[in-house]
C-alpha cells in the first residue's frame, strides 16, 4: 500500500468516527444508581448515547432517559453462554463493536467531568499497587478497558478478538483467572502500543484501593497508600476527565449500601441534578 493511500484511509477513519457518541452495554434488569448517575454526566456534556441491551426493553424504565438510544445488543453479537460473568460479556461486546464500527466505549460506572480529548485512540488506565497483594513492580499503571476509543477495524482490536475467541473456545469457565478477556487486551497493548495509554489521573484518578472513600468520605485523603499517589477531589475536579466508581467492588464490599450523606458519590450526584 502506498503512503498516500494509507494516510487517506487514516483521514477517512478520523472523519467518520463520531466523537460526540458513546456506546455502552447493560446486560440485565433495571438500570442501577451508578448507571443513572453516569448517563446523566454524559448527557450533561452533550453526548449522544447508544445503550445496548441483551434484556427486554421493558425491563428498563426508558422514560427516565428519553435522549438515550436503547438498542438490541444481539444485532452486534449474540449473547455468549460460555462467558462466566456479565463483565466478560461486556468485554466481548465492546471489542466486537469497536472492530465493526469504531467509536468510544465507556463503562456505565465512569462519571465524566469533562469531554475526553479528541484523540483517535483512547485507552484508560489505573494505578498499580507497588506493595501488598497484587503489587506490580515493572510499571506505575496498567491499561484497562473502562474508556476505549478506536477507529473501525483497528489491528489492536482485531488481534484482541482473535485471541479472545481462542480463549473462549478453550472454555473460560475452567480458567480461575478473572477478567480473562481484559487481560488479553492488556498484554497486547503493553507489548505494541504502551505509549498510547492514558495516565490514570485522566479516567481513574481514584484508585480501586481507595474505593471506600467514594462512598464514605467527602474527600479522598491525599496519601501514598500502597505507593499510589492519590490526589484530593479539588485536583480531580479541575484536571481529570472522569472518575471510575468501581461499582462491583463498592457493591461486593458493601460500601454503596453504607454511603454517607456528604460522600463523594452524592457530591457527584449534585453536579448532574
Amino acid at each position: 500500500m502506498c503512503r498516500c493511500v494509507y494516510f487517506c484511509q487514516l483521514l477517512y477513519r478520523h472523519i467518520i468516527m463520531n466523537r460526540n457518541e458513546i456506546f455502552t452495554l447493560w446486560v440485565e434488569g433495571p438500570l442501577d444508581e451508578f448507571t443513572k448517575l453516569c448517563l446523566k454526566s454524559w448527557l450533561r456534556l452533550g453526548f449522544t448515547i447508544k445503550l445496548f441491551m441483551y434484556d427486554e426493553p421493558c425491563a428498563i424504565d426508558i422514560s427516565e432517559f428519553p435522549q438515550v438510544q436503547f438498542l438490541d445488543a444481539s444485532d452486534i453479537i449474540e449473547f455468549n453462554e460460555k462467558l462466566e460473568s456479565y463483565a466478560e460479556q461486556a468485554d466481548w461486546f465492546r471489542f466486537n463493536y469497536l472492530y465493526k464500527y469504531g467509536g468510544m466505549w465507556i463503562d456505565t460506572d465512569e462519571f465524566l467531568i469533562r469531554k475526553p480529548p479528541d484523540n483517535n485512540i483512547i485507552i484508560s488506565s489505573e494505578a498499580c499497587k507497588k506493595t501488598g497483594a497484587y503489587a506490580v513492580k515493572d510499571r506505575d499503571f496498567t491499561p484497562n478497558i473502562g474508556v476505549l476509543r478506536f477507529p473501525k477495524g483497528h489491528k489492536i482490536i482485531e488481534e484482541t478478538i482473535k485471541k479472545c475467541a481462542n480463549a473462549i473456545k478453550k472454555d473460560l469457565k475452567s480458567n480461575s483467572n478473572r477478567n480473562s478477556l481484559m487481560k488479553i487486551f492488556q498484554k497486547i497493548v503493553l507489548k505494541k502500543c504502551r505509549k498510547l495509554v492514558s495516565h490514570p489521573l485522566e479516567y481513574c484518578p481514584i484508585s480501586w484501593s481507595y474505593c471506600k472513600d467514594i462512598y464514605t468520605q467527602p474527600n479522598v485523603k491525599s496519601t501514598n497508600k500502597y505507593m499510589i499517589v492519590q490526589p484530593e477531589m479539588e485536583f480531580i475536579i479541575q484536571n481529570s476527565v472522569g472518575i471510575h466508581l468501581w461499582r462491583n467492588l463498592a457493591i461486593t464490599k458493601g460500601y454503596f449500601d453504607k454511603k454517607t450523606h456528604n460522600c463523594i458519590f452524592n457530591k457527584l450526584l449534585g453536579l448532574v441534578s
